[in-house]
């Protein structure tokens, strides 16, 4: 019978299931990787699927349809230029690719690009080396163009973060979990920390509790939301290096971050080459074991094309565009909206030899989409269990989230990810 079928489409039996959630927003991720053999870019990598829409989406895209495109809530704490060092406290909830003088520069005094590089928020322009040339920023896709307006802190996505899966507080929580489970990989970390527990257990804990590691996907072990702070971390590959899918869970639509987000302590290319390996490994220029997996989450930010000193709206032609709308064929409508990303590789053909780029060496297992706006309802004191999606996505709120297929980034891939919403 025909109530029947409607009974079976939108499962009303289930009391607890809200039908909105699954009519709202759809999202497909594609994620392809390239490597240059013989001359000849080829495949290697592939994974694509649907993702999990977040609640704290529905929350922005709530406020977005009152005509607030911005917000005034975020954590902007950096002034000034910054010091290169590891052990910089200093915090900021977006980009800084605007202050190009003192943030970001791959020219040194003699004009030579790529030899005097500063990258001090952590943060990348899309398709760009980790040094990016500030003159390629075209516009700050993020930023109220409404001189002295402090509501600055976009709403809508505006920038996409990988992560590992997996990440910990301290050595001792990952020694638990691994030293007899996981026992060669455990031996492996142990010796790339020191070789002996003492030596290793005070070198990875060594910067997790720096102010600028604010970014983590998780509460506690294996636990990414609910009531609780989330804990300062530091980012591991995942001892399990199949390539298998990690589960989607029940609850992926409130989780508060990317787990094992890639990240980098601040870092100057001249001045903080104590920092790297001081050898090339196959994976490319990796930091040293104990300043890798802490400091600012390495998000990929969007950067709008413009034709002649004007944004170019382009939304029509996903094919060029990095953010792009567009509809279905049989649609009168704009229904679909697609964000481009190139993760590149350092190779001869991008003149990136022995370049740091800070997702290499790492495999990938998870990506998500954000906003540089943090999430609040008025409530920001920790004093009230209300105030943790808050208080929990110093960095903007997760709008997206995709678990995906393990791939590691090696400096001689290339990747590229189209991630489109569809209403």
């Amino acid at each position: 019978m025909l109530k029947d079928k409607f009974k079976k489409f939108f499962n009303t039996d289930n009391k607890n299931q809200d039908p909105i959630r699954n009519f709202l927003m759809e999202g497909f991720v594609d994620v392809k990787g390239y490597k240059t053999i013989n001359g000849e870019k080829k495949l290697i990598y592939h994974d694509c699927g649907d993702n999990v829409v977040t609640d704290w989406m529905r929350h922005a895209m709530m406020v977005m349809l009152t005509g607030s495109v911005f917000s005034s809530q975020g954590q902007d704490s950096i002034a000034g230029t910054i010091s290169s060092s590891v052990s910089r406290n200093d915090s900021t909830s977006f980009s800084k690719i605007n202050e190009t003088q003192e943030y970001h520069a791959a020219i040194n005094s003699n004009g030579v690009e790529g030899e005097g590089g500063k990258n001090f928020d952590g943060y990348l322009l899309n398709g760009q080396q980790y040094f990016f040339d500030s003159s390629k920023i075209t516009k700050k896709y993020s930023e109220s163009a409404i001189p002295g307006d402090i509501n600055k802190y976009a709403l809508f996505p505006t920038k996409v973060l990988f992560g590992t899966g997996k990440e910990y507080s301290s050595w001792n929580t990952l020694q638990t979990e691994n030293e007899t489970a996981n026992a060669t990989w455990y031996t492996e970390m142990l010796n790339s920390f020191g070789g002996d527990l003492a030596t290793a257990s005070a070198a990875f804990n060594d910067n997790i509790d720096l102010g600028c590691n604010t970014y983590s996907g998780s509460i506690s072990k294996n636990i990414y939301t609910g009531n609780g702070m989330v804990v300062k971390s530091r980012t591991v590959n995942d001892p399990d290096n199949s390539s298998n899918v990690i589960s989607t869970t029940s609850t992926m639509n409130k989780n508060y971050g990317v787990v094992g987000a890639i990240k980098t302590p601040y870092f100057d290319g001249v001045n903080d080459s104590s920092l790297l390996n001081t050898t090339i490994s196959d994976s490319g220029r990796l930091l040293k074991p104990v300043n890798r997996g802490i400091g600012r989450p390495c998000f990929i930010y969007f950067n709008t094309p413009q034709n002649n000193g004007q944004p170019k709206e382009a939304w029509d032609n996903p094919q060029s565009s990095e953010v792009a709308l567009s509809k279905d064929a049989s649609s009168s409508y704009l229904n679909k909206i697609t964000f481009s990303i190139t993760l590149p590789s350092q190779s001869s053909a991008d003149g990136a030899i022995g370049q740091f780029y800070p997702y290499n060496g790492y495999t990938l297992k998870q990506i998500g989409l954000f906003n540089d706006a943090r999430l609040t309802t008025g409530v920001t004191s920790s004093a009230d269990g209300n105030s943790y999606p808050y208080l929990n996505m110093p960095c903007g709120m997760l709008l997206a989230i995709k678990n995906i297929t393990a791939f590691e980034k090696t400096a001689d891939v290339e990747l590229k990810l189209t991630w489109t919403l569809t209403i």
